[in-house]
């Protein structure tokens, strides 16, 4: 079931795109030289009239010769390819045939819908991941409400499908449906090569579930010691796992506290609550666990569970509720300012050793270290065999080959209904791709100086590495961090590549709230830049005034007429190094939050009431710095 926040901004999102969807209809019957609608939509709706077109029968042989298949022999039907500049999977142009037989604006609709699809996946994701529903659904909105977003999706682009099943893979990976996510991601690289990127991050991710034994039954959540305690003094309620604070039935707090069953902000992190009562029934002095099930809650050492645990409690279902008569214990001031001192005695101690466990991560464990160990000079034989057993595991393998297999079923029935002119229209024909048309790549100009040469294909082909090398850089150094690691894998892709036109920014846009959601809600207040809200407001700011100042000079170009190629390349190269900042600001913003997983469990963000980050994390990184507190 959908929460309430999350679907209102959904209604509000679609409602918004049907809108646009409509004027594109009016605009464009009023204005034909001018039209709203992209040319791509065109060339689906042409590609899905060659779909359902007759054809006179041919031989198997005659349709081979031809580069078709078994739509022409078998069907007597014709290929999306017979249209001049389709290059795409030709399910989008099956997906289109409504654009012939019911309505233009079919196509349209559908890509709004699945637009309003990707703000649920961001809100579904950041909801698994313990984040309240208001603010999943805020973060939900800055895909829905993007103007970007709207514009493309209602002009008639399909980049919103290869988005949405990017972020479904990453949906299983987080839920813990590893099948499921092959699957999605198969999908998602049959219709665009790009997103078999993230296989890597998804795939070295995977086994930080730890062994299926191990693995917890319950995700971890982020409790800080003692910080819901005083949230709850400051709003002067007693115990807010009762029913009184707005909790409700399903154990979410009203006040944005995660749906975990605990209250978010009204758990004390060594077992006490600031008014000597512990949500879990413990009774007002200190004495055992009322509920005759859990461990001795006395904090007088500050070694409680929960805090011994480095603050990374397990889910136990809903707490006790205080009884009415407990609530109406109330400590005088005397005995309220004594708890409180040994409230804080036992958070410092608690806030040491969840920086001791923080410490204890199996560091040694992750995939970079263990390729170090091996490599260096006097290294053994076991250390490199230790590494590869690491690496090569049943469940990435599993993953590597389901993902193989959905995107190979899908390619080969293709490629058998539409003969080898698919094969080379919709994949063989992007990798030698070269557009000396001007766009947002680095390699405009290069490419339109050699366009017609021999060497623009060599060209073409040595733009790759760059690409490559940033992108295999961030899956590798970021998999800790999934999220982060794939949409800073899509941002230098789109920025690095030999082709860069708007509609791209949809690939990484979709990854954007999921990862900002970490970066802010589970990484400590910070005091760089880049953390507070003014720098994400900066590097903002200064991606669109890059995209500006090259549209100011390609409208020169296009528009007015004017010779403005080397113009139009030097706010290309400004906006490759305004990416740039985008990419190291992300990896700045992200270095304090916690990883997806840890020690076999899914780590919660904003435990306490409304996202706050977890102190938890902060405590450590306030003496440290962040880099320490987390290795990565």
């Amino acid at each position: 079931m959908v929460d309430r926040p999350v679907a209102v901004v959904l209604a509000l999102g679609f409602v918004l795109r049907a809108g646009l969807v409509v004027f594109s209809e009016v605009w464009d019957e009023a204005n034909p030289a001018r039209k709203y609608t992209d040319v791509d939509y065109v060339v689906f709706t042409d590609a899905a009239r060659e779909v359902v077109a007759s054809r006179p029968s041919v031989t198997p042989e005659a349709a081979s010769e031809a580069g078709d298949g078994m739509a022409a022999w078998m069907f007597g039907l014709g290929s999306p390819y017979d249209r001049a500049t389709y290059r795409y999977t030709p399910f989008l142009a099956w997906l289109a045939v409504p654009n012939v037989t019911v309505a233009f604006a079919w196509g349209k609709l559908v890509f709004a819908a699945v637009d309003v699809l990707v703000g649920w996946l961001i809100a579904d994701i950041l909801r698994a991941r313990g984040v309240a529903p208001r603010a999943a659904a805020a973060y939900a909105s800055l895909w829905l409400f993007s103007p970007i977003a709207a514009n493309i999706s209602t002009r008639g682009s399909a980049d919103c499908i290869v988005v949405a099943l990017s972020l479904l893979a990453l949906r299983g990976i987080i839920r813990g449906h590893e099948v499921a996510a092959a699957l999605w991601l198969g999908a998602a690289v049959h219709f665009k090569i790009f997103p078999a990127l993230f296989a890597i991050p998804m795939a070295l991710a995977i086994d930080q579930h730890s062994d299926p034994a191990s693995r917890p039954a319950e995700p971890l959540a982020l409790l800080a010691p003692g910080e819901a305690g005083h949230a709850a003094a400051a709003r002067g309620t007693a115990d807010d796992s009762t029913a009184g604070d707005g909790t409700g039935g399903d154990g979410t707090a009203d006040d944005g506290t995660a749906g975990d069953g605990t209250a978010g902000d009204g758990t004390a992190g060594d077992g006490t609550a600031d008014d000597g009562t512990a949500d879990d029934g413990t009774a007002d002095d200190g004495g055992a666990d009322s509920d005759g099930g859990g461990a001795d809650s006395d904090d007088s050492d500050g070694g409680s569970t929960a805090a011994g645990a480095g603050g990374l409690r397990r889910r136990g279902g809903a707490p006790r509720r205080s009884s009415s008569a407990s609530r109406a214990r109330r400590p005088a001031p005397a005995a309220a300012a004594a708890a409180a001192a040994v409230a804080a005695a036992a958070e410092a101690d608690a806030a040491a050793a969840a920086g001791r466990a923080m410490a204890s991560w199996p560091a040694g464990d992750s995939l970079l270290t263990r390729a170090t160990d091996c490599g260096r000079p006097g290294s053994s034989a076991e250390a490199c065999l230790r590494w590869v057993r690491g690496f090569v595991s049943y469940r990435r393998v599993r993953f590597g080959v389901v993902s193989l297999a959905a995107c190979g079923a899908l390619t080969g029935a293709a490629v058998a209904l539409y003969g080898h002119r698919c094969l080379h229209d919709a994949y063989i024909y992007h990798i030698g791709r070269t557009d000396p048309r001007h766009n947002f790549s680095p390699y405009f100009y290069s490419l339109y100086l050699a366009d017609g040469t021999a060497g623009a294909a060599s060209l073409g082909l040595a733009a790759f590495l760059p690409q490559l090398a940033v992108v295999l850089a961030a899956g590798f150094g970021l998999y800790r961090d999934l999220p982060l690691a794939m949409l800073v894998q899509a941002v230098a892709f789109v920025a690095l590549n030999k082709v860069c036109t708007a509609q791209y920014f949809l690939w990484w846009q979709g990854l954007l709230p999921v990862a900002a959601a970490a970066a802010r809600l589970g990484a400590p207040r910070s005091r760089d830049w880049f953390s507070a809200s003014a720098g994400w407001a900066l590097v903002a700011a200064l991606f669109l005034a890059g995209q500006a100042g090259w549209l100011l000079q390609a409208s020169d170009l296009e528009e007015g007429g004017r010779q403005t190629f080397l113009g139009v390349w030097g706010a290309g190269l400004v906006f490759l190094a305004v990416n740039t900042v985008v990419m190291v600001g992300l990896v700045l913003a992200g270095r304090g939050a916690p990883p997806v997983f840890h020690r076999g469990g899914l780590v919660k963000l904003g435990a306490a009431a409304g996202g706050v980050p977890s102190r938890l994390w902060s405590g450590r990184c306030r003496r440290q710095g962040c880099s320490a507190a987390l290795p990565r």
